[in-house]
């Protein structure tokens, strides 16, 4: 009896614990705080703890939508865990076709966010360091770019925000929330701020408003509708009513974390089933981005579809859109993923993707173990793209009405499609059939296959091939080669390569006229061209290519003609000729009598005639010409002034005056100036000036300059004149001063003076006595008037010599050199010339002319038989021009071939006219200040100066880049099939310095991407890295990755215990989750009988069973761990009496199979509830002593918790 009330009094005890009662807040006011806001009840549940669920409820007296808005100017507290949020509870309708009830939005005006200084994110509802938390039936809108307390008005806002939160629940079917026009409608987790796990995401609209259609009008700052990293997560599910409404914006779905599906959603698709569109009308869609490892991606709908997968683990199938994808490439992108599956092998869960001509459906970029199965894949021009290297090749050899046969690696599975939809590029719209590869790699259909289109791809090891979609590259130079008609000729060709699954080639002109077959076509006029290559009935058609006639062209829009007039040539300027090329031309003027007159395009000195230029392609030698152009002479303005008159002024007045000066020209205008400069007249006749000299400048509308007569002088009228009629010459002999100039008379008083042509005095009296040969005059000069000059008289010379200068050309020495010259001297009346050396009076010449004379003085001495004179002269030494230091410039040349380069910089200063460089072996290498192409060595420059002199100026040396110097990277072996082969990073010195690198397969083909100095997730097989320096050289150095085996660890699996028949999971302790395990049924079983991921093995429990665990790691498998799974209650091995009387027999109350229960505990209590015996896995027995001493005979009872059963009660009896 003592132990029914022990036992009751536990059960009593146990229960007492479970019947605490929840507690249920109402809100009455749609307030921003106090009694009966959502804000107080926020507040309450937190104060009440989290031992029981609370229940935040909803009943504000006003069904107004207004009335049921929550107006924030402040953050709600927290929300703390165990706490439901149920709007759907306020009476009234729901917000159009939504469940929600009750809004909640900010004050914009008043709103003043704190949430920010502890957090990144501000939010309506901010979830932090809680769990079990649910939220139903709320409006939540207008948190974006918030402001803050500290007053920055950007501050990220969110409707829901998720921080350390577990088992969360946001919407229900029939209780979904409105979350719209919210920066991030929920988001948690990627500002680094607290993990999140099991969260559901059920029945919402999130960023599509509460009529079920609407987009954001504010979408530049609604940057996600969902950006949650958690674990566990589950966004809508398999029920009508689960289905999330994800609206238009930046980020559609942005996740992370493990272990997350999305099932059933509307993405960018309203409630009504309709793509969305926004306020212009235009269909919209959004990106989702998923990432993580463990990624359900199922029976969602699109608008369009546009996603970046980054996951691990993940499986997407079920999924469709309404349409085509705008411009974009690709639709779904796949980057730094493994072990993902698009669609399925069951034809009901295949994937619909609508693409567009301009973009891939799938591309995986630097990802491994992609599979396409079966999908329909509509009017995308590139199904399917990856730069996986371990993915299999296909190949399509014969395709016709009867057999479709092919390539592929060998014992892959080939999945082959039929375009039904006629699109332009043959597109994997409906699976047909599979067949296998093969071990040879041959593959091969037939059936009726009459007007089919067909596109295959394969699949082997968990990974997928491209489609066989006839494909043309982008052309460049790397994939094309075009030779464009020259000189009017069909000479044309193009030639293409790198087209991909295409049988036979037909090139087409603009007029899609057929010109030819393969993938080369020639004798092509100019003009536009395309290629369309076929498999079958499937073709693509490559870009077009324009052929153009590469001849000389002529423009002449800037031409510039001047004609020749005024003494100058005329020009030709300002045409332009290209050669449609990179050739250079070659230019030849010529007129019409003359033939060739210039080389140059720009041409001028020319005179009149008929001139035409001819532009020669200097490499296909075509021609152009341009002309005739005609120039004629042209006359400016003349001015005659042989028969001009002037009348003197009067000392004291301005009456002089000039006239019969006559000007011939177009519009002729006059300009009459003193000596100063001055203008003093603008007619052809000049009256009313004082004495002086002026001159007429004359100009008209011709292009001549202007034209000035020469000074015409008014004298003065004075009191003195001079009569020279009775002049009396007395000519001089030879050169003696014998000569005499009388008889000139001078009415009026003044001063004499007597001067030669060059203004020397030879008297002041008014005859002229004593005076050599020459012209002498006489002025008279008085007061107050201008002098009074005769005109020059001769005094000849009887038998005397004289030099004419007048075309004298003295020429200087240069470079140093003996080359002066005197040149062009003629005598009068002489009969010999003799020149001499004045510094030595050494004889040079006996010749008028003398050259190749050095610097000096020179005496010519001029005779006939009885006269002689001499004259003086000077050759200069023009100096030699030092040039300053050049500074230069060098480039290093590579090994194999000339690249060096030696630039000075002559900018400054005086500037050479030629430069000659040559090299060691004397040999010319450069014309300007730049020597190129030059190999390593010694070279000397030499410099000519503005004189034509050329000296030695410097020794110059090129340096060679030195050879390269490798240290190989050290190789990583591949294991058990796994491409985790690598080379570490080969190190290079010497060449440039500016190295690149591409490493090649073992075909030589470059590996996309792996342009590193090291490589990893190699395959066995032969890799090549390819180095070079910017041309100068190169390395190539191999390595070669093997497979080996290696033991994984023996994995560690604990025991289990099962009370009753059943299902048991055996979990691998600590697994990795990516890794393949398998279980046997003996330690050496042939095949497994189960094969999971991760480790964790459902088995069905009949008996007790010892299986086998071994964990895999590709082609290599661990030693098999033991596991015991035991079944049985051990209630039929207790016994209810022993004897521990020490004889040796049942002194031990002996309970058969608890040994296999290690954590269960056996309990024994006296009739009155006292312990007496208690052990944890009853490694001793119970031997009827209780801290050593016997306990009396009697009746006790037992309580046996096994942990994972229920509790065993029972008698004991002891006998003494």
């Amino acid at each position: 009896m003592l132990v029914k009330k022990f036992l009751l009094f536990i059960t009593l005890l146990l229960l007492s614990s479970q019947l605490l009662f929840a507690d249920t807040f109402t809100v009455t006011s749609n307030a921003d705080s106090g009694p009966g806001t959502l804000r107080e009840a926020l507040t309450l549940a937190a104060a009440n703890g989290s031992a029981v669920k609370d229940y935040i409820v909803f009943n504000i007296p006003s069904l107004t939508e207004a009335g049921r808005t929550i107006l924030l100017r402040t953050d709600l507290p927290y929300v703390s865990s165990d706490v439901v949020i149920d709007g759907t509870t306020q009476p009234g309708a729901g917000f159009g076709v939504s469940n929600s009830k009750i809004k909640i939005t900010v004050n914009r005006q008043q709103f003043r966010t704190a949430q920010i200084v502890d957090h990144a994110c501000s939010a309506a509802l901010f979830i932090l360091n809680a769990q079990n938390v649910e939220i139903y039936g709320l409006y939540i809108t207008n948190f974006y770019a918030l402001t803050s307390i500290y007053g920055y008005d950007a501050t990220p806002g969110a409707a829901i925000y998720l921080s350390n939160t577990k088992n969360t629940k946001i919407g229900a079917p029939g209780k979904g929330n409105v979350l719209f026009d919210n920066e991030y409608g929920i988001a948690g987790g990627f500002f680094g701020d607290g993990q999140n796990s099991f969260v559901e995401v059920k029945g919402n609209f999130i960023e599509c408003d509460a009529d079920g259609k609407s987009v954001s009008t504010v979408s530049y700052t609604v940057n996600s509708g969902i950006w949650v990293y958690a674990s566990d997560v589950l966004i809508g599910g398999d029920l009508p009513g689960d289905r999330n409404y994800l609206g238009y914006c930046n980020n559609i779905i942005n996740t992370g974390g493990n272990n997350y599906s999305i099932i059933n959603n509307y993405i960018a698709v309203d409630y009504f089933n309709n793509a969305q569109l926004n306020e212009d009308g235009v269909t919209v869609s959004g990106h989702v981005n998923v990432g993580g490892d463990n990624l359900l991606f199922r029976n969602n709908v699109f608008s369009y579809m546009l996603m970046t997968v980054s996951a691990k683990n993940f499986k997407m199938y079920s999924n469709t859109d309404k349409g085509p994808a705008p411009n974009r490439n690709p639709i779904i992108e796949i980057r730094y993923a493994e072990n993902g599956i698009i669609g399925s092998d069951d034809i009901t869960e295949i994937n619909s993707i609508t693409g567009n001509p301009f973009s891939s459906a799938i591309a995986a970029y630097s990802s491994k173990n992609i599979r396409i199965l079966k999908n329909s894949i509509i009017c995308s021009d590139y199904a399917y793209y990856t730069d996986d290297p371990a993915a299999p090749k296909i190949a399509i050899i014969v395709n016709n009405d009867t057999e479709l046969s092919g390539t592929a690696t060998p014992n892959s599975l080939v999945y082959i499609y039929e375009d039904n939809r006629d699109c332009p590029v043959c597109s994997p719209v409906q699976f047909y059939t599979t067949t296998a590869a093969d071990a040879a790699g041959n593959w091969k259909i037939t059936g009726n296959f009459v007007n089919k289109k067909w596109v295959a791809n394969t699949t082997l090891q968990q990974t997928s091939s491209e489609f066989t979609q006839p494909r043309f590259p982008y052309f460049d130079n790397s994939n094309s080669t075009v030779k464009n008609p020259t000189c009017g000729a069909n000479n044309g060709s193009i030639a293409i390569s790198k087209y991909k699954y295409i049988l036979n080639i037909k090139w087409f002109n603009e007029n899609d006229e057929e010109v030819g077959q393969g993938n080369n076509v020639g004798n092509l006029k100019p003009g536009t061209y395309y290629a369309i290559g076929y498999n079958g009935n499937c073709s693509a058609r490559s870009d077009p290519f324009t052929l153009y006639d590469i001849h000389p062209v002529i423009f002449d829009g800037s031409k510039k003609i001047v004609n020749p007039s005024c003494g100058a040539g005329g020009s030709i300027k300002g045409l332009f000729a290209s050669t449609n090329s990179q050739n250079t031309a070659s230019y030849t003027w010529a007129e019409k009598i003359a033939g060739t007159v210039g080389n140059t395009i720009d041409i001028e000195n020319l005179p009149a005639g008929e001139y035409t230029l001819t532009v020669t392609d200097d490499v296909t030698h075509c021609t152009a010409q341009y002309g005739p152009i005609t120039l004629t002479n042209t006359s400016g303005p003349q001015i005659n002034q042989s028969s001009y008159v002037t009348s003197p002024s009067s000392c004291s007045t301005a009456s002089g005056a000039i006239h019969g000066i006559t000007a011939a020209g177009t519009n002729v205008k006059y300009s009459w100036k003193n000596e100063a400069m001055t203008e003093v007249g603008t007619s052809a006749d000049l009256d009313g000036v004082p004495a002086g000299n002026y001159t007429l400048t004359v100009t008209d509308d011709s292009n001549c300059g202007p034209v000035t007569s020469s000074p015409v002088e008014i004298l003065s009228v004075s009191d003195i004149s001079i009569n020279t009629d009775t002049k009396n010459v007395q000519d001089a002999h030879c050169d003696n001063p014998d000569g005499s100039i009388t008889g000139i008379t001078v009415t009026g008083t003044g001063t004499y003076l007597w001067t030669n042509e060059q203004g020397t005095g030879f008297g002041n009296d008014i005859n002229l006595t004593g005076a050599p040969a020459g012209k002498y005059k006489l002025t008279v000069t008085s007061a107050g008037c201008p002098p009074v000059s005769t005109e020059l008289i001769e005094i000849k010379s009887v038998n005397g010599v004289s030099l004419d200068l007048t075309e004298i050309n003295v020429v200087s020495t240069t470079c140093e050199k003996n080359n002066g010259s005197i040149k062009g001297l003629q005598t009068i009346n002489a009969t010999s010339v003799e020149w001499r050396r004045k510094s030595d009076n050494a004889f040079v010449a006996g010749t008028l002319d003398i050259i190749n004379q050095p610097a000096g003085n020179y005496v010519l001495t001029i005779k006939n038989a009885t006269c002689s004179k001499s004259y003086d002269f000077t050759i200069e030494q023009l100096p030699t021009i030092v040039f300053p230091d050049f500074a230069p410039v060098y480039t290093k040349s590579c090994a194999a071939f000339g690249t060096g380069t030696i630039t000075l910089n002559t900018g400054a200063g005086e500037q050479p006219v030629a430069y000659r460089w040559v090299n060691s072996e004397g040999t010319r290498v450069g014309y300007t200040n730049k020597a190129e192409f030059l190999p390593a060595g010694d070279y000397k420059l030499y410099l000519t100066d503005k004189n034509g002199c050329e000296n030695f100026y410097k020794d110059y040396h090129v340096d060679a880049y030195p050879n390269f110097n490798i240290t190989y990277g050290s190789i990583t072996q591949a294991q058990c099939g796994v491409s985790t082969g690598s080379v570490s990073a080969t190190l290079v010195s010497g060449g440039t310095s500016n190295y690149t690198y591409q490493w090649l397969d073992g075909n030589r083909d470059p590996i996309p991407g792996k342009n590193q100095p090291s490589i990893d997730n190699l395959a066995p097989g032969t890799y090549t890295l390819r180095i070079t320096d910017g041309g100068c050289n190169l390395a190539e150095p191999e390595f070669t990755i093997t497979d080996v085996s290696v033991d994984p660890p023996t994995p560690s699996v604990t025991n289990i215990d099962r009370c009753s028949a059943g299902t048991a999971v055996i979990t691998v302790n600590d697994a990795y989750p990516t890794a393949k395990y398998r279980l046997y049924e003996t330690a050496t079983s042939a095949q497994p009988i189960d094969e999971q991921q991760g480790g964790k093995f459902t088995v069905s429990v009949t008996e007790s069973k010892t299986y086998y665990v071994s964990l895999t790691y590709g082609t290599c498998e661990s030693l098999r761990a033991e596991v015991k799974v035991l079944l049985g209650s051990i209630t039929s091995g207790i016994p209810n009496t022993f004897t521990p009387n020490g004889d040796g027999t049942n002194d031990f109350w002996k309970i058969k199979g608890i040994e296999n229960y290690t954590n269960g505990t056996v309990s024994v209590f006296s009739r009155d509830g006292q312990l007496v015996f208690q052990s944890k896995g009853y490694a001793v027995p119970f031997d009827g002593t209780r801290n050593g001493k016997p306990l009396p005979a009697g009746v006790y009872y037992y309580i046996i918790d096994l942990k994972s059963c229920d509790l065993i009660t029972g008698n004991l009896t002891i006998l003494r």
